[in-house]
């Protein structure tokens, strides 16, 4: 058993030296979010699909998330994000229940502000506390500031 497990870890070495062994869903960051931007993800942890780099991101507003698919898939924007993030420089990112941010659900701060599950109803947000109900029901987005343009 023990030469097994040995020769086990010898083939992972192996293939970790080569290059081989990719980096699992768990290594999706919020940071794949460019800065000066917000963005979903349509999963926990800031993925969508196992795919970290599959978000939707707004520069001043999304107005209907439904607008958009997140790459790489086809699945729509609307009423399915799990985990947000605001990397903007200096303005707070709202989001809301309705398209063209008309009820607004909760606000986060700048710089980094993140939840990376919304289903879970344990909120890091200082402004608003985020309840699991939120979790697949955002329709869009804006920095404060900004218009939702029908």
């Amino acid at each position: 058993m023990v030469r097994r497990l040995i020769g086990i870890g010898a083939v992972f070495a192996t293939l970790a030296g080569a290059g081989l062994v990719t980096a699992g869903a768990a290594d999706a960051a919020y940071t794949d979010c460019p800065v000066g931007r917000a963005c979903i993800w349509g999963d926990s942890q800031y993925q969508t699909g196992g795919n970290g780099a599959s978000l939707l991101s707004f520069l001043y507003s999304y107005e209907n998330f439904g607008r958009g698919t997140y790459p790489g898939t086809t699945r729509n924007g609307n009423d399915s994000a799990s985990s947000v993030v605001n990397r903007g420089r200096g303005d707070y990112a709202l989001f809301y229940y309705d398209n063209y941010c008309q009820v607004q659900v909760f606000t986060l701060q700048p710089n980094g502000e993140r939840d990376p599950d919304l289903s879970n109803g344990i909120s890091t947000n200082s402004l608003y506390k985020v309840g699991p109900e939120v979790n697949d029901n955002l329709t869009g987005a804006k920095f404060f500031g900004q218009v939702c343009n029908p």
